[in-house]
């Protein structure tokens, strides 16, 4: 793994732990302030709090999102052909940003019904 990404797992792993320490409730999406709006990523820093807390449900319901991205992590991370696959993630052939952009869709979906 590269330094500037384990960096930034490092940075973004005790961001999500001060928020579960201190129990911080920011709203940090641009689109929710400026437009209000959710946009598809909304809520994933509370389910990422749950998950921390140890309900996998809340953090389904807050945002489903997290799942499928780590999913992939997983497929991409223990797959041998990793560096043909993760340039082409967002090729149009590639069935992983099928399965990406699908659930993409489908939580901003989720999102903008329930106004998260």
């Amino acid at each position: 793994m590269n330094k500037p990404l384990l960096s930034l797992l490092f940075l973004a792993f005790f961001y999500f732990l001060a928020q579960y320490l201190f129990d911080l409730t920011v709203v940090v999406c641009p689109s929710k302030i400026l437009y209000g709006l959710p946009c598809p990523s909304c809520g994933v820093t509370r389910a990422l709090l749950s998950i921390f807390k140890g309900d996998l449900l809340a953090s389904l319901y807050y945002n489903f999102l997290w799942a499928t991205v780590l999913v992939l992590g997983i497929v991409i991370s223990f797959n041998k052909k990793s560096d043909k696959i993760l340039p082409n993630l967002t090729s149009i052939n590639n069935p992983l940003s099928y399965l990406f952009w699908f659930t993409v869709l489908l939580q901003w979906i989720v999102n903008l019904a329930t106004n998260k």
